[in-house]
């Protein structure tokens, strides 16, 4: 009975299998790769094939399957677009994909948009949900998309439809999303202007007129009239605030950071690295290339405010100046026009706005359109500027609110908007800090966030490596690769930065770029020998020894030995090893034969070295002609090696000293 039910089972499952073969048999040779993941060889399979619409869209999943986002992109550029809806739809979903995993985010959201509307409500949701974290990126090109189109009047009338249109979309696919269903109705008006509607706070008009004159005599290399029409600014908070943004992009004193608000520091803390590199290039009032100017420039900072605005004024009165020149002195006319008007006598603030509409026409530097912003209750034109929120906040801090209907007050965060970049920065940076210990959902969230929407933030630098070590514990290298490339160095904390270089070095090593990875590892151990463990510091010198820089890891391995005393035995036994094997290679036999007796003498019970050791020291003292000594230590090679062929070796080498009628006693006594 037994017999017969074991013999029913095994051709029962002998025929399940060669169903099981039968069926690969029936499969073409493309779909038997591709049912057995074979995407490399299936790529270059489909490569020989005419490329119809099908072999283009296989061959783009393909390569998109094997982390190749550039040739799929330049596939589906090339056989696109299609006639047929459906592969169209597909292409375009494939292409915002690989635009996705370009790094191309913003024309990836785009495409995938696109494609959407090919399909189905249903089918629509399902794509949608089927990427990971792409609820993440559709929310944050949304935002960076409304606050581009507020910069640009231009862009108003197109973008209003976009925007509609990835909101209601977005809804749809992850309905529990509030945020989605207030980005729906803020779409929802016949015109976007009404959020642009400003609110100035009168009771800061003296504070506010004394931060635009502080911003505009910067820009125009005027530091000391800067600082004093700061120290005017009557609010305490505002006063500390210009003078933080003032110092940018130099390094802001701790005793002054630590007296500013909450708010003021998470301002700073999510824009002034940015803040601190668009004054670097395209913030100043310009100089013109002209050897008088400078001196032209010490002496209006020189003068009293009238005479420097007179001197001006005489000097755009002459005919022989050139265009350019005469552009320049007219930003800076208008600069000591601001200094010496009092602008809250409506005809005079009205001269100023006059003179600024014309001036607005020769292309002023941004420093100038903040001023204005700050100064005017009218919008100006940010086009092409990605720091125009953090230009609206700067506008808010000084009492000016430029975007009332999404914007809020700066310093009143009673009620923040849910459209508003600093609102925005404070919770994800208290929800990504309150769950430093975990690794859930909603960190990771955070973390994806603060990466994308506030770059060269500290926090978005904490936020990238958070998520490179968990792309890492995934076992998945080239996306933890990717995180870490996208870190700002000097936004990362200091002490994150051996860990970085660390992680880093580490990464190299397990992506095959051992070059790199060695001057990692050799950057930290300059820098902080202590952050790498000695079995670490091992693994170097023996990097450093395959990529031939012997002398650097016979420096490392004397290191090491210099400190043995906290090492284990088995350790000591491989250093001592590893330390003999670079002598050898570099020429220095007898302190190679030396280092590797004493590894036999002092550490035999490691056997797996000790012995190999003997065995090198043979094959010194043989090549030396000393044949006796080698006979011996072969002969304790063979008595105590645990290796085949490691005693088949040591066999073969005393028949042949024997053969040569060698071995004997070499000795006088």
């Amino acid at each position: 009975m037994k017999k017969t039910a074991f013999l029913s089972f095994f051709i029962a499952l002998f025929f399940c299998s060669s169903l099981a073969v039968y069926a690969d048999e029936e499969l073409t040779f493309p779909d038997w790769l591709k049912k057995h993941g074979a995407w490399d060889s299936y790529e270059k399979v489909l490569q020989r094939e005419k490329n119809t619409p099908k072999i283009v869209l296989e061959r783009a999943y393909s390569l998109l399957r094997l982390g190749e986002a550039k040739p799929a992109i330049q596939l589906l550029e090339q056989h696109g677009p299609f006639t047929n809806d459906q592969i169209e739809a597909e292409r375009l979903w494939l292409y915002g994909s690989a635009l996705r995993l370009n790094g191309d985010v913003s024309r990836a959201v785009l495409t995938l948009s696109k494609a959407l509307k090919f399909y189905e409500p249903k089918k629509q949701k399902e794509l949608l949900q089927s990427q990971k974290a792409l609820s993440v990126l559709w929310e944050d090109v949304w935002r960076q998309w409304l606050w581009e189109s507020l910069a640009s009047p231009r862009l108003q009338v197109g973008r209003r439809a976009l925007l509609l249109q990835i909101a209601s979309q977005a809804e749809m696919a992850w309905p529990k999303k509030k945020f989605w269903k207030q980005a729906k109705e803020l779409m929802q008006v016949k015109k976007i202007a009404h959020i642009r509607k400003s609110y100035i706070d009168k009771g800061l008009n003296a504070d506010r007129l004394s931060a635009a004159r502080a911003l505009l005599a910067s820009a125009a290399g005027f530091q000391q009239l800067a600082l004093l029409e700061q120290k005017k600014i009557q609010n305490q908070e505002l006063r500390l605030f210009w003078r933080v943004f003032l110092a940018l992009p130099n390094t802001v004193p701790s005793f002054l950071r630590k007296d500013l608000s909450l708010t003021a520091t998470d301002f700073f803390e999510a824009y002034g690295r940015s803040l601190g590199l668009a004054k670097k290039q395209g913030w100043k009032i310009s100089m013109p290339d002209n050897p008088g100017w400078k001196k032209f420039h010490a002496e209006l900072a020189k003068m009293p405010l009238q005479a420097a605005l007179a001197r001006l004024e005489k000097e755009l009165e002459s005919s022989l100046i050139s265009e350019e020149l005469r552009t320049v002195l007219k930003k800076y006319a208008f600069t000591f026009r601001l200094l010496t008007t009092d602008c809250n006598q409506f005809g005079e603030r009205n001269k100023l706005k006059m003179l600024w509409k014309e001036l607005s026409k020769d292309n002023p530097p941004l420093s100038m359109k903040v001023c204005a912003l700050i100064l005017f209750d009218e919008k100006q034109d940010f086009t092409g500027t990605p720091l125009y929120p953090a230009f609206c906040i700067l506008a808010a801090a000084s009492g000016c609110v430029p975007h009332a209907a999404i914007q809020s007050a700066f310093w009143k965060q009673d009620v923040p908007s849910a459209f508003d970049p600093l609102a925005q920065y404070m919770k994800l940076k208290a929800q990504f800090l309150k769950e430093k210990k975990k690794k859930g959902a909603k960190k990771k969230e955070a973390a994806l966030h603060l990466a994308y929407l506030f770059p060269q933030s500290t926090v978005a630098q904490q936020a990238l490596f958070f998520l490179a070590q968990q792309a890492h514990t995934e076992k998945k290298p080239v996306l933890a690769w990717r995180y870490l490339q996208k870190i700002v160095l000097p936004a990362l904390p200091e002490e994150m930065k051996i860990d970085y270089f660390l992680a880093k070095a580490g990464l190299e090593m397990q992506l095959g770029k051992e070059k790199e990875a060695l001057a990692g590892y050799l950057n930290i151990l300059a820098k902080k020998p202590q952050a790498l463990p000695p079995v670490k510091k091992l693994r170097l010198a023996l990097l450093a020894q395959q990529q031939n820089q012997w002398q650097v890891a016979d420096k490392i391995l004397h290191e090491l030995w210099a400190q043995k005393a906290g090492l284990s035995e088995e350790l000591q036994a491989e250093l001592l090893f590893w330390i003999g094997e670079g002598q050898q290679y570099m020429g220095q036999t007898d302190k190679a034969l030396e280092t590797y007796l004493r590894l036999g003498w002092k550490y035999p019970k490691e056997n797996m070295w000790a012995v190999t050791a003997l065995y090198r020291a043979g094959l010194i003292y043989e090549q030396q002609g000393k044949t006796a000594a080698a006979k011996k230590l072969y002969t304790a090679v063979l008595k105590n090696s645990g290796r085949k062929s490691q005693k088949k070796a040591a066999e073969q080498r005393i028949k042949a000293i024997e053969s040569r009628g060698q071995g004997g006693s070499q000795a006088l006594f």
